[in-house]
């Protein structure tokens, strides 16, 4: 799905990271270990756009996943969006 999304050329790499965000989002919900994966789609979520939104999105993802790493270095790359 990742792989779909990212090679596809029909989105921006803006909109790409806003679907990616709400796969992880259904997916996690679904999924029994769905919080490493909201993980994995935020990061790429991230490697494709890294707005406001994104970052937020991306930091919420990380929250529910438990992913204590990625969340610090999230707030050390967007201390102004993470403030």
């Amino acid at each position: 799905m990742i792989f779909s999304i990212e090679n596809d050329t029909r989105f921006n790499n803006r909109v790409k990271a806003v679907l990616l965000i709400r796969a992880s989002r259904a997916i996690g919900a679904i999924a029994e270990e769905g919080t490493s994966i909201e993980s994995v789609f935020a990061n790429k979520a991230l490697q494709l756009d890294d707005s406001k939104a994104v970052v937020e999105n991306s930091y919420q993802a990380y929250l529910r996943a438990g992913d204590l790493n990625k969340l610090a270095q999230l707030k050390e790359k967007h201390p102004e969006i993470l403030s």
